[in-house]
C-alpha cells in the first residue's frame, strides 16, 4: 500500500515511507505530488493514474534535480500540465509508446507568467552552463516565437541513452 520515496526538507534528506497513494505532499518547496498525477482526462474516463515506487522515485529525481533548480532561477511559478501518465492514460491522450511520462521521468510545463519563451531560453542556458542535466528538452508546438509548452525529461532505468537533447517542434 505504501510508496517509498525520498523527500527533501530543510536541506536535510528525510525519507518518507508509506505515503498514501492518494495523498498530496510537497516533493520540493514548489512542486507537489498531485501536480504529477492529477489529470482531467484520467478523471473523465475513470483511469487510475498512480505511479509505482520506481516511477515515484523518478518524479522526485525530476523535481529535485531539474524542476526545482529551474523554478529557483526563474523566480516565478511554473505549472505542470502533464507529469506521470500510466499506460492507459498515455494511450488515451495519444502519448508516444515509449514516452518518458510513463516512467515518471518527464513533465510538460508552462511559465506561470505566460512567457514560455523566456522559460525555455532560461532552461537552455542552464543546460549549456551545466547547472542542470536533462535527458531531453523540447519546445512543443506553439510558434517559432513561443512554445505552447515545454517538455523536459531526465534519464531513468528504462531509457538512459540521451543527454541534454534539445528539440524544436513548431506548428505550421
Amino acid at each position: 500500500m505504501g510508496i517509498f520515496t525520498k523527500l527533501f526538507k530543510n536541506k536535510k534528506e528525510e525519507v518518507v515511507y508509506g505515503a498514501a497513494r492518494n495523498s498530496d505532499f510537497n516533493i520540493t518547496p514548489n512542486f507537489k505530488y498531485s501536480e504529477f498525477v492529477n489529470s482531467p482526462t484520467a478523471k473523465k474516463y475513470g483511469i487510475q493514474n498512480i505511479p509505482n515506487d520506481e516511477e515515484l522515485n523518478n518524479i522526485v529525481k525530476l523535481c529535485k534535480t531539474v524542476l526545482q533548480p529551474i523554478r529557483d532561477k526563474y523566480g516565478k511559478s511554473i505549472k505542470v500540465n502533464s507529469g506521470f501518465r500510466g499506460r492507459q492514460l498515455n494511450a488515451k491522450v495519444g502519448g508516444a509508446a515509449n514516452s518518458d511520462h510513463l516512467f515518471g521521468a518527464a513533465a510538460d510545463i508552462k511559465a506561470g507568467d505566460g512567457n514560455n519563451r523566456r522559460l525555455f531560453d532560461l532552461i537552455l542556458k542552464m543546460i549549456q552552463n551545466k547547472e542542470i542535466q536533462c535527458r531531453q528538452l523540447i519546445w512543443e508546438y506553439g510558434t517559432k516565437v513561443q512554445p505552447q509548452w515545454i517538455h523536459i525529461a531526465v534519464n531513468h532505468s528504462k531509457n538512459k541513452t540521451k543527454n541534454n537533447q534539445v528539440v524544436y517542434l513548431y506548428n505550421k
